[in-house]
């Protein structure tokens, strides 16, 4: 099992600077330039801490919100290439349906991969639906777009012998020809999901699929998965193609732990601060699946209204797993075995986290929890495949 440390460079100081949404609409100015540049000066001295702790590390994109200062993960994965020596760097991940220049992505990549020498993994996504409004593209039919742009960069990560002319219903180029070439022949490629429809899709492809603070529904989704897999390549599907996404918060008493996990949530509770009219693009789902949520809400607002579970509930449905490291081990092993198992494990704090609760709780994870649950990861009568 692989372990990695993944931050999405919150801008939380400004989260109680509005009293409406923090994505798409929050003015810029209400960033102190001192205060994010701290911030950022902070992140990245985590992330050489946790390099040496033996963690590895993901980043993310996300666009105009205080949510996350990361508009473009290969820079910061190109910087993370420098000031890192044995951490894998993943981008998780770049939301290729609404990027104008796939080619571009593809240069990104390898550029990263090249200056790490080997050491990038790239994640081509979706995204989700607020973004498209960033973006301006168009959520009709994203999904063809979306694999267009995919073939695309696949094909320019890994074609050698010069240049190559593109003439897609999306995308054309004369000419196509990345230099620097990649390192690795091509960075592994991750995809993320929350459904069973797109787990099997993931699998066709024989990525790695990962899903977030999906809880017990990690079950059909990674079961979904393997089928799928079995399916398309006639052999079972290894533990490292499968990767889960959740919250962490550690400390040496339960006190500190619970302290620390409060803190964490604050993040959990923001995700509520989305005004209805970004989150549904039109065409970005099916109407029905939009209205069923509608009807479900009474119409009432989808997100201001939401009220988050309380830590105690997300460790429960295995969302949040925060403790000591003997009752981290315990939950996150009893989650690995009621999923039938997963090879990589991304670890999320964020909130109004501190700098000292984010590295104490890594260094517990990566000295006490990891050894313990490499073992059950080794040991396959550990698990228990759900039914």
């Amino acid at each position: 099992m692989k372990f990695w440390y993944f931050t999405e460079q919150q801008y939380h100081p400004a989260w109680d600077r509005v009293t409406g949404t923090i994505r798409n609409t929050p003015p810029s100015g209400l960033i102190d330039p001192d205060e994010a540049a701290d911030l950022f000066d902070r992140y990245y001295e985590e992330f050489q801490a946790f390099d040496e702790l033996g963690l590895n590390i993901a980043v993310n994109e996300h666009h105009t919100s205080y949510q996350c200062m990361s508009p473009t993960p290969y820079l910061h994965m190109a910087a993370l290439a420098r000031i890192t020596r044995k951490a894998r760097l993943l981008s998780i991940g770049t939301p290729i349906a609404q990027r104008p220049d796939p080619v571009r992505v593809a240069e990104e990549i390898a550029l990263a991969d090249m200056m790490s020498r080997g050491r990038t993994e790239a994640g081509l996504i979706k995204s989700i639906p607020w973004e498209y409004f960033n973006s301006n593209a168009n959520p009709m039919g994203l999904m063809d777009r979306f694999w267009e742009a995919h073939d695309l960069i696949v094909k320019a990560l890994t074609t050698r012998d010069g240049p190559f002319r593109w003439d897609g219903e999306y995308f054309q180029y004369r000419n196509v020809n990345i230099i620097p070439r990649p390192y690795q022949d091509c960075p592994p490629i991750w995809m993320t999901g929350q459904s069973p429809s797109s787990a099997k899709d993931i699998a066709a492809k024989g990525y790695i699929a990962a899903t977030s603070q999906n809880g017990t529904d990690a079950v059909p989704f990674f079961d979904a998965y393997r089928q799928s897999y079995a399916a398309s390549f006639g052999r079972a599907a290894t533990d490292d193609r499968l990767a889960y996404i959740c919250y962490v918060a550690l400390g040496k008493t339960e006190e500190v732990a619970r302290e620390r996990a409060q803190r964490v949530h604050k993040w959990v509770e923001f995700l509520a601060r989305q005004d209805d009219r970004f989150q549904h693009a039109a065409g970005y789902a099916p109407a029905k699946d939009f209205a069923r949520l509608l009807q479900a809400n009474r119409g009432g607002s989808l997100f201001f209204n939401y009220v988050p579970p309380s830590i105690d509930k997300l460790r429960e449905q295995g969302i949040m797993f925060w403790g000591t490291p003997d009752q981290v081990s315990e939950q996150i092993g009893s989650f690995y075995q009621r999923v039938g198992g997963f090879g990589h494990l991304l670890m999320q704090m964020g909130g109004v986290a501190s700098q000292s609760d984010t590295i104490e709780s890594m260094q517990l994870m990566a000295e006490i929890v990891a050894p313990r649950l490499k073992e059950i990861a080794l040991n396959p009568r550990a698990r228990t495949v759900a039914a």
